[in-house]
């Protein structure tokens, strides 16, 4: 139970930091004066490192599950 509930913290920090990251796109994309294509790839890279890492923490939640 108590390593459910780890993963499910661990889920919601990746997805906070992924909306984050996409208000930032948003900001850059309504302020062209501040796009960067350095940042926007730097965000993207970002992006996906929390993707996979949901994706992880999912999966490995749904092993649990069956073993236990």
């Amino acid at each position: 139970m108590k390593t459910t509930i780890k993963i499910n913290d661990d889920i919601k920090q990746a997805f906070y930091e992924i909306y984050g990251d996409l208000d930032m796109l948003l900001f850059m994309a309504k302020n062209g004066s501040v796009f960067n294509q350095f940042e926007v790839k730097r965000i993207e890279g970002k992006l996906k490192q929390n993707l996979k890492a949901v994706e992880f923490l999912i999966v490995s939640q749904d092993l649990t599950k069956e073993r236990g």
